[in-house]
């Protein structure tokens, strides 16, 4: 039973990659068939056989027709494998073959590559245990090959580091913007026409050494990144599964999977895939990007409250200095006009505040001004009120009392916020009193109307 069970691993991987040979023995007279799936090859085979690593290649090794090429590795249960098989002697074709040594010592292969002209083979492996890659040319000539070892969706040596979780990405996010990571690396894709006759036509390769990506929160919660590849990230493990969509040369779209993950190292995905046109004729596809993960982003503290207006600090006058710019006789003086200013601040909740900014306020569509004129209310009082070019309308006169003015309405056009006031030797200020809060927004406006000079 045990060997039907790693026989449906391989021949659903196979199935799956259309790879229409999961049943015929073989014809080698060297190799003794076990069951009419399972073939057993010579304990010889296998000594000193060279030892490969997730994503590594093997150097160039000689077979003939007595003389396999082996490779070996330690593989975990769970483990998707993909081992291709190249030729480095002309106009030959690989046979490859997935193999374990069982407990009864015997090393038995499934037949995951019989008919494939392009010797992968890809499998999920059940058992924690060595395994090998066996192959030679398929009509047993004499030639060369190197094999190409990887785990899909396996990170590249380069990668090390933990996951890259939610609060990772929000370090990494520049200061005062929503939660985002942003990142270029090189995304890859390769595609090649085979036919079970004739072999495998050179791969198309497209190549973009300055891909851009963006892995942005969903309304769900779910971190994804949307091109030029799709793929979701997984908020426990860091782990990136998705697919890409890849244009062969017939027009038809073939859709990859891919898998990887994101770590304070880089961003990787990969994936290969085989769809098959018809009986004899498939594409075999092959989806890479990877990137290094952007460091932390700086952060520089901003003040939660607007920096002083160009009017502020200056000492009140009292009303006699008010009084003495009045012309003889006069029961009012127009003291100045100035542009309603705004000062902003942006702060996101989680990655912080923007500086500062002020600029003209734009209230009803342009930029707005306060007029000031001082009017006499009676012998010892001074009155201000002001005329408001968006309303058109006059305030009533504030009274006036050594340099401090009591504006009881809003002045500002804001509505219904406190304005505070006072008068010094040059100027008029009227500002709100607090800053104005409307969600991760922040406003404080304020006027600076400059007065005429003491006579």
């Amino acid at each position: 039973m045990r060997h039907f069970r790693v026989i449906a691993l391989v021949c659903l991987s196979s199935a799956s990659l259309a790879l229409p040979a999961c049943t015929a023995a073989p014809d080698d007279d060297d190799v003794e068939e076990v069951s009419s799936e399972l073939v057993q090859f010579a304990a010889a085979n296998f000594a000193g056989a060279p030892t490969l690593a997730y994503g590594g290649t093997s150097v160039a090794i000689d077979t003939s027709r007595t003389k396999w090429g082996v490779v070996q590795w330690n593989g975990a249960n769970g483990d998707e494998i993909v081992a291709t098989v190249a030729a480095t002697t002309p106009d030959r074709m690989p046979r490859a073959y997935l193999v374990e040594k069982r407990a009864d010592g015997k090393y038995v292969a499934i037949l995951s590559g019989t008919h494939s002209l392009d010797g992968l083979v890809r499998a999920k492996l059940d058992k924690t245990q060595q395994y090998f890659i066996v192959f030679r040319d398929q009509s047993r000539r004499n030639a060369s090959f190197t094999v190409k070892l990887e785990r899909a969706g396996a990170l590249p040596a380069s990668c090390a580091g933990p996951a890259l979780l939610e609060p990772g990405i929000v370090d990494r996010t520049p200061q005062a913007q929503a939660p985002a990571l942003t990142a270029t690396g090189v995304y890859e894709t390769n595609i090649r026409r085979c036919n079970v006759a004739t072999g495998c036509a050179d791969p198309v390769r497209a190549n973009n050494p300055n891909a851009n990506i963006t892995m942005t929160k969903r309304a769900d919660g779910k971190w994804i990144i949307g091109s030029p590849f799709s793929a979701e990230h997984d908020g426990a493990t860091g782990e990136l599964k998705g697919s890409a969509q890849v244009r062969a040369d017939d027009g038809r779209s073939i859709a990859v999977n891919l898998t990887g993950a994101a770590t304070t190292a880089c961003v990787s995905l990969s994936g290969r895939q085989r769809t098959e046109i018809d009986t004899i004729t498939y594409y075999d596809v092959e989806v890479s990007f990877r990137a290094t993960t952007p460091p932390v982003a700086a952060r520089t503290p901003y003040p939660a409250t607007p920096p002083a207006t160009e009017c502020d600090g200056q000492d009140p006058i009292p009303d006699e200095e008010v009084l003495a710019r009045f012309p003889r006789g006069a029961a009012s003086v127009v003291l100045g006009q100035a542009n309603v200013m705004e000062d902003q601040q942006y702060c996101h909740p989680q990655t912080g505040c923007r500086p500062w900014s002020r600029a003209a306020a734009v209230i009803g569509g342009g930029q707005r001004a306060l007029r000031s004129t001082a009017v006499v209310l009676g012998r010892d009082s001074i009155g201000i009120n002001f005329y408001n070019t968006y309303s058109g309308q006059t305030s009533a006169s504030f009274l006036l009392d050594d340099g401090a003015l009591a504006v009881t309405s809003d002045q500002l056009m804001r509505g219904n916020v406190a304005n505070t006031s006072s008068i010094s030797d040059t100027h008029l200020l009227v500002k709100e009193t607090n800053t104005f809060v409307q969600g991760e927004y922040k406003y404080r406006r304020y006027v600076c109307i400059p007065i005429p000079a003491h006579p």
